[in-house]
């Protein structure tokens, strides 16, 4: 018996335009054998335009309404609909261990960041594992502080509100 796992197209959303056209690609990535489309963040982004840099999670990004005067559940509802026609599931990249230092959530809940010593958003980065001297910052980043309650619970909130549009996610931390 041959056991065979998810097979994930990763529909890159500023790349293929509007949520409205998303659909149209659905009968190619069917046809190659895909039965998962993974969507990269989608809600839209802060100063640096990143899409990892979210500014307000609770927003779709404009460039992918379109000028839609749908609500942004609305059209998501539609494509994850059009997926399921064509035998396929969604899932998207859920930014959850940082947003962008401009975030709505900065202002309204400042006491769900990660602080430097001065006070300061703490700014997440990586070590090369090459050369572990080399760190690189992320500078458009403030890191959520998952050691607080708060912050924790604010992350399961997100994933139920979310939950009715996509049956997976991808976070890069711990729930």
């Amino acid at each position: 018996m041959s056991i065979v796992g998810p097979r994930i197209y990763n529909l890159f959303p500023t790349l293929v335009g509007p949520v409205r056209d998303w659909a149209g690609h659905l009968p190619r990535i069917q046809g190659m054998g895909f039965d998962w489309i993974f969507l990269n963040p989608i809600h839209q982004p802060g100063f640096s335009g990143s899409l990892y840099a979210i500014k307000d999670p609770y927003r779709l990004h404009d460039a992918l309404r379109g000028g839609s005067h749908e609500s942004d559940d609305e059209l998501l509802r539609r494509f994850t609909a059009e997926a399921a026609a064509h035998g396929q599931s969604v899932m998207m990249d859920f930014v959850i261990n940082h947003t962008s230092r401009d975030a709505l959530l900065v202002e309204r809940h400042p006491d769900w960041y990660k602080r430097g010593a001065d006070g300061d958003l703490h700014r997440p980065g990586a070590v090369d594992p090459n050369n572990t001297a080399h760190v690189t910052v992320w500078g458009d980043l403030a890191s959520l502080d998952y050691e607080r309650r708060t912050a924790r619970r604010t992350g399961r909130l997100l994933v139920r509100l979310s939950a009715p549009l996509h049956r997976a996610w991808r976070a890069g931390v711990p729930l």
